[in-house]
C-alpha cells in the first residue's frame, strides 16, 4: 500500500464506481478494479459491497476510509510544516473578534502586522457572536472568557479584569455602591447571552464578586439588556445605569473621566479556570506562517498596549 493506493481508494469512495474513478484518474476501469481488489487482499477484508448499480462501503470500509483520510491529512500537514519554514507569510488571513475589542485594539494590531508582512491580505469580521471557524473558513478568532471547544488550539493573550462602572451623572443621582449587595438598589445594564462568549455562559443577571476568598453573587436588574458591548457602554455613558465591563474595553472612557470604576477592591465575576483573552484556531491543522506570525504579533501587541 502507498499514497497512490490510498488516493485511488478515496476516489472510488467519492465517485461510487470504478469507471468514474478511471475517468478521473485517466486509467482503465480494469486497472482500478484490480488495485482495489489487491488492496482488499492485502487487508484481508472486503472494503466494498459490489452491486450492478453501485459500490457501497462495508463496515470495515468505513473504518479504513476514516483512517486513510487522517493519514493523508497528516502527510499534507508534514509537507506544509517543512515547506513553510523558509517562507514569508502570505495569502489571505481571515480573523474574527468581538466588536469593541476589535475596534479599539485588534484593528490596530492588524494594521501593524500588515505593515510588517505586506504580502498578507486580511479580512476582519467583528461580531460578539461565537462563530464556527471551520464552517466560516476563518483562520483565527479572538475570544474572551473560558474556552469549551476542544477542537480549537488556543494561545493565551492576556488575563481578564472586569469592574463595575458608572457615569458621574448617574452616581450623583443614585450614589455609589460600597458593597456588591448595594447593587440590588441600582439600575444595572446587562448582557443577554444568545450565543455570546462563554464568559457570559451563565445568567447575565447575576453578577459575581470575590474578596478575601469569599464569593458573593448578586441578582441585578435594570432598564436595558443587550447582546452588544458598545450598546451597553453607550447606555452607561448616558447615565442609564451601571455596567460590569472588561477594563480593556472601557479604558478610553475612564481615562477621559466619562466613567468611574466602582468596587475596585473586589474581583468581579470570578470563574473556575483561566478567564482570559485567547487567539484560537482549528485543531488538526498545522498553522501556516500567516497564522503563527499574526498570533505572535498579537501577543506582543497585548503586552505592549494592554494591562495583561
Amino acid at each position: 500500500m502507498d499514497i497512490n493506493t490510498f488516493q485511488l481508494f478515496l476516489s472510488v469512495v467519492r465517485s461510487g464506481s470504478f469507471s468514474a474513478t478511471a475517468r478521473e484518474l485517466k486509467l482503465a476501469p480494469s486497472s482500478v478494479s484490480r488495485q482495489v481488489t489487491q488492496l482488499e487482499d492485502d487487508l484481508q477484508t472486503k472494503l466494498f459491497v459490489r452491486t450492478t448499480r453501485k459500490l457501497a462501503l462495508t463496515e470495515a470500509g468505513h473504518i479504513f476510509e476514516e483512517r486513510v483520510r487522517s493519514i493523508l491529512l497528516d502527510i499534507d500537514e508534514a509537507r506544509l510544516a517543512v515547506s513553510d519554514l523558509d517562507q514569508n507569510p502570505k495569502g489571505t488571513l481571515r480573523i474574527t473578534a468581538p466588536r469593541t475589542l476589535g475596534r479599539l485594539h485588534i484593528v490596530q494590531a492588524v494594521l501593524e502586522y500588515m505593515a510588517i508582512w505586506p504580502e498578507v491580505k486580511v479580512e476582519i469580521d467583528l461580531s460578539d457572536l461565537v462563530v464556527d471557524l471551520v464552517a466560516r473558513d476563518i483562520d483565527v478568532a479572538i475570544r474572551i472568557g473560558m474556552l469549551d471547544d476542544s477542537n480549537m488550539v488556543a494561545r493565551r493573550l492576556g488575563g481578564v479584569r472586569r469592574y463595575v462602572y458608572g457615569s458621574q451623572a448617574y452616581l450623583d443621582r443614585k450614589g455609589a455602591p460600597q458593597t456588591p449587595d448595594d447593587l440590588k438598589a441600582h439600575d444595572c445594564l446587562t448582557f443577554h447571552p444568545h450565543g455570546l462568549s462563554p464568559l457570559w455562559r451563565e445568567s447575565s443577571d447575576v453578577w459575581r464578586f470575590e474578596k478575601d476568598g469569599k464569593l458573593t453573587e448578586v441578582a441585578v436588574e435594570g432598564p436595558l439588556k443587550t447582546n452588544m458591548s458598545e450598546v451597553i457602554i453607550q447606555a452607561a455613558l448616558a447615565g442609564k445605569g451601571l455596567v460590569m465591563m472588561l477594563d480593556w474595553l472601557i479604558s478610553e472612557h475612564v481615562d477621559a473621566g466619562r466613567l468611574q470604576p466602582l468596587l475596585t477592591d473586589y474581583i468581579a465575576a470570578p470563574y473556575a479556570g483561566d478567564a482570559a483573552a485567547f487567539a484560537v484556531y482549528p485543531a488538526g491543522r498545522n498553522a501556516p506562517a500567516k497564522v503563527r506570525t499574526f498570533i505572535d504579533h498579537l501577543q506582543d501587541y497585548f503586552h505592549r498596549n494592554l494591562r495583561v
